[in-house]
Formats: structure tokens, sequence, C-alpha cells
């Protein structure tokens, strides 16, 4: 409410216009970066890409300040992205862990102590609209690259966006849940007596408890957890928070697809190599994987006429990628999946 109203808008958010705020923020949050003090503890700040040593001005071997439309292999750049900490698992299963947006992300840049602000334009796909029913999908990593040139002054990273930060609604415990307590037994001792939960008044958020000697008392949530026999997810009194992202801002090298590809097949050294297997081992796997299914795995060049004379036993593999429908070249699997079908390493 400060100033002038903001004027210019990223894609993916409504601004506020002369008349107020149209669509106000419902979480905000500012990352300060110090490039100057990651450099000093950092032994890669002085490398490029090649190992080879390079001056103060390329400080990491980022050409600090300038843009690019597209990158060369080799090339570092800032960039920053967001990840959600809570998803559901159906997402996880849809998706893997990678960068996207809040709904409705408004980025701006506040560098050193100038008193003007850079509104950073984002990218997120199927968020291209001002109808919030349209967002979804996922986003771009944001490059800081162009808007940082000197790497000896810190700077803010401002985020609002609409998506709100919210804790779930914790949900009272269940209907036959277990608890212990100790009473008098009537002789002067203390002893543990069971009891169950029998009911929940949602009014004055309590819980009825009968206990084994048909006893029974009303207690709160935080009476009842201290007595469970045993926690379950459901009755956690410390539910993950909806909406919660980390701001994760790196310096990043760029591996165009013909390096990644010598690199994971041991032609290039580089931080990872995919294992090969030998034919057999994989005829051996391919066997334990389809036990359960009732079929048989056989060797086309020794059982080859069996084979095609009882094809209810035959499982038949595909040498086209089902990506490119062209023949496999170098065909593999991902580590953890259960279909026996490769694909071809350079079109993924």
């Amino acid at each position: 409410d400060i100033g002038e109203p903001t004027k210019v808008s990223t894609k993916t958010a409504s601004c506020k216009d002369d008349t107020g705020v149209s669509n106000p923020p419902l979480s905000c949050a500012m990352v300060t970066v110090d490039l100057a003090k990651e450099g000093r503890n950092s032994t890669f700040a002085r490398t490029r890409s090649t190992n080879e040593e390079t001056g103060n001005s390329r400080v990491w071997g980022v050409d600090w300040g300038e843009e690019t439309k597209s990158y060369k292999s080799g090339d570092r750049r800032l960039l920053l992205r967001t990840l959600p900490l809570s998803i559901s698992s159906k997402e996880s299963r849809k998706r893997a862990d990678c960068h996207l947006w809040p709904k409705g992300t408004f980025v701006q840049l506040k560098i050193g102590d100038e008193i003007r602000e850079h509104v950073v334009k984002i990218t997120q796909r199927q968020q291209q609209h001002h109808e919030p029913k349209k967002w979804s999908g996922q986003s771009e990593a944001l490059d800081l690259t162009p808007y940082v040139q000197n790497t000896d002054v810190p700077f803010d990273v401002k985020l609002c966006c609409r998506e709100a930060v919210r804790r779930q609604e914790v949900q009272p415990y269940g209907i036959g849940a277990k608890v212990t307590k100790f009473f008098d037994d009537g002789s002067g001792k203390m002893r543990p007596f069971s009891g169950t939960v029998v009911n929940y008044d949602s009014k004055y958020k309590l819980y009825r408890i009968v206990y084994e000697d048909e006893d029974e008392e009303e207690l709160t949530r935080e009476e009842v957890s201290g007595i469970l026999v045993t926690k379950s997810d459901h009755g956690s009194e410390d539910p993950p928070t909806v909406g919660s992202y980390a701001v994760w801002v790196g310096i990043c090298e760029y591996v165009d697809a013909d390096r990644l590809f010598d690199e994971l097949t041991g032609k290039r050294v580089g931080n990872c190599v995919i294992p090969a297997q030998s034919l057999e081992s994989v005829k051996q796997k391919a066997i334990e994987s389809l036990k359960q299914q009732t079929i048989s795995v056989v060797d086309s060049e020794s059982d080859g006429d069996e084979a095609r004379g009882n094809n209810s036993d035959c499982h038949v593999f595909s040498l086209h990628c089902p990506i490119t429908k062209t023949v496999i070249d170098t065909p593999v699997r991902g580590r953890d999946c259960s279909h026996l079908q490769c694909f071809d390493l350079r079109n993924f």
C-alpha cells in the first residue's frame, strides 16, 4: 500500500490497479541472496565448466548480467526454483520432484540499495491466464542471471502468491481408539486402566472415554493424545502444512543431450554412469519377473521353433522405441520400473 500501484504484472498474477487490490496475495516471502559471502566459502566459485581458473569478473564462470535465448553445453546460470514441501500421494505418483510455482506467483527483485525493484517475468505451463481455475502445470525455472551484474551486492527475492500456506485441519481421533490411564484401584495403589474412545462432541471438541471398570470421562484432544496407546497418521498432532514451498537458488550448469548421453554411457567423464547388464542377467531378471504371470521367457536362438509353436507361453518385446517408434540403439529402463519393455536412451 506504499507508493504508486504496480502497473506491471507477470502472466501468472493479477496486480493492483487504481481502484485497489483486485486479487490480493495470500502468502508472501522474501529470500536474501549474498553471492559474495557464498563465493568466499566455495571452491567452485573460481572455476569454469572446463575446470579452468577464471577472473573475478566471472565468479562461478557465469556471464553475469547477460540474457540468453538458448543455452549451450557448459553454460552456467543463476536459477531460482520453488519446490512444494507437501504433496498428496496421487500427485507424487503423477510427477517427479520438480520446480512448481505456487498459484498466482508474483516475483520482484531488490538489488542492493536500489530504490527501484525489478518485476520479473515467470513462465508456467497452463498458467498463462488470469482465470485461477485454469492455473495448473509445471514451471520453467527462473533465470536470475540477467538481473545480477555485481556479485558483491546482496539482493532480495520477494515472492507473493494467491496460494495460501495453511495447516491441515486436525482430524479427530477415530471411534474405538485405545487409551490407557492410571487411576487409584480402590486400595490406594495406582494402576493403569484401559479405555476406548466411544464418542466425539464436535461442538465442544471433547472425547468421551469409557474405561474397563465402566467409569467414563470427557477429555480434550491434548489430554487424549497423552494417553493414546498408539498414534496413527490420522491423529497426528503436527500435520504437514498445505501450500508450503522451499525456495532454492543455485548455480546450475547446462548439459545438452549429446553430452549427457556420453556421460551416462561412460564415453565421457561425468557424475553418473548407467550400469550395463549382460544379456544373460537380463534374461534371468525377465524370467523372475514373469514367473507369477504364468509366462515363460525362452531363448529364441535355442528354442525358437518351440516358442513359435506355443504362443501362449511367449512374451514378445518390441525392438522399437515407444517414444519415437524407431529401432532402439541403446536400450534402457528406469531403475524402479516394473515393466520389461525398454526405450532408447538418446530419445529419452
